[in-house]
Parts: structure tokens; sequence; C-alpha cells
């Protein structure tokens, strides 16, 4: 009976589990995490487990993440910029392996060294965090982050008691991914769709909140989906 209970309590979003998830691999990507949950999320670092792996893959397709969205050939298309080439991977947050994960997620341009390339990196961390405080399928868990050196800027104004949300209206520039002077929101994207079909993505956040652009000129959102819809309908 008290083990009932205690399965129970730990599926509420109120009674999450504490998870900790070493970022040292994946610095760069952990930041634009933590810029999601703190700024995109309102703070939110509580999110619930996908109930199979499977699950997972269906979240980056319904993202757009799988898609490759940055990689060069498919940015004019996608109406997406790279932070750098070598950011040519998609960072889906809240993460595939989440049921927040997917058609609502936030996707950003990152590398694939930190993804999993240097010693399975952010994958392996996260598998290993949902090991360690024994994180199962369907459970609900709370995200803290811990590296061994200095967090990015979201990251400590997320990790701050209480969270410091005043960071998210001044947008502060910083290095990322090896690029300086570099604006996350301006990075933050989400998928608009037509169908099954990915048609671009919008900016979140940033200069060009709210639009989709296109190198030379941007474009409004409700217009494309209603171009998309007529085109789709002949």
């Amino acid at each position: 009976m008290t083990e009932t209970l205690a399965f129970l309590k730990r599926n509420t979003a109120a009674n999450s589990i504490d998870a900790t998830f070493d970022t040292t691999l994946w610095p760069n990507i952990a930041e634009e995490n933590c810029f999601a949950m703190l700024c995109l999320e309102n703070g939110n670092r509580v999110y619930q487990r996908n109930p199979s792996p499977a699950a997972g893959v269906d979240n980056r397709i319904a993202s757009g993440a799988k898609s490759q969205p940055f990689i060069a050939p498919k940015l004019q298309g996608r109406h997406t910029s790279q932070i750098n080439p070598n950011t040519v991977s998609a960072e889906e947050f809240p993460w595939a392996c989440t049921k927040e994960g997917g058609s609502t997620a936030y996707v950003f341009p990152a590398t694939l060294d930190e993804q999993f390339r240097v010693q399975g990196a952010q994958r392996n961390a996260i598998i290993t965090g949902f090991r360690k405080y024994g994180v199962g399928f369907n459970d609900y868990f709370r995200i803290t982050f811990e590296q061994p050196t200095p967090f990015g800027q979201y990251c400590s104004a997320l990790h701050a008691n209480p969270p410091d949300m005043s960071i998210c209206g001044n947008e502060p520039k910083q290095t990322l991914f090896g690029t300086a002077g570099v604006n996350i929101a301006d990075f933050a994207y989400q998928i608009v769709r037509s169908g099954v079909v990915p048609f671009a993505f919008m900016h979140v956040a940033g200069v060009n909140k709210g639009k989709v652009t296109k190198r030379d000129r941007d474009f409004d959102v409700s217009s494309i989906l209603e171009t998309a819809e007529e085109v789709k309908a002949e």
C-alpha cells in the first residue's frame, strides 16, 4: 500500500521528483533550455516524462526538429537561421522525451557535439539523470542543472531564488557556441504547420517575435497560413 501511494504521489506535478542534470558537456544547450524555461515557460521547471521512448520520436517530428531546419540547404525554406555554421542541429524544449514536447515545443539551433557526439553529451546526461533520481516513464520531474563552471546568464537567473525574470526583458547578448554577441531570444522558434508538412518556423521571442522571417523580408504568420490553406484546397 505504501509503495502504491509513493508511486501515485510522484506522478503529480505538485509532487514531482527533483532531478539534477550535469551540463558539463552541453553548457550552451543548457543555456537555451534555461531561456525557454525562464522566459517562454514563465519559470516552469516541472515536466512529465513520456510513456515510452517511441513518443520522443513522435515529438521530434511534431516539433519540426526532425526535419533538420538548421542545416544550410533548409534555412531559406524553413525560414530559420544558424548561430554559426556548426549549429546545424535542432534542440527541442520542452525536451522530446517529455509529454510537453512536440508541436508546441520551441526549437533552437545547436551543435551535434553538445547533443550527443562528445561522450554522449546531453543525451547521456538526461538518461543518467532519469536513472539516478528514479524518474520513470510518466513521472513528473523538476529540472535542476549543475556544472563545474559558472552558469550562463539565463541559467543563473533561472536557478536564483527567486528566479530573476527581469533578464527576459533585457535580453542580454552573450557568447554561445563560440560566437560572441548572441541574443538567444532571436534564435527561438516554433513550428507553423499547414496540414502534416512543416511549412516554416516562427520567431517566438526577440526582435522578430511573432514573425516568420526570410532573409530579405518578413511574413505575417496569419497570411502565410491563409495562403497555404488556399493552395491545399486547390
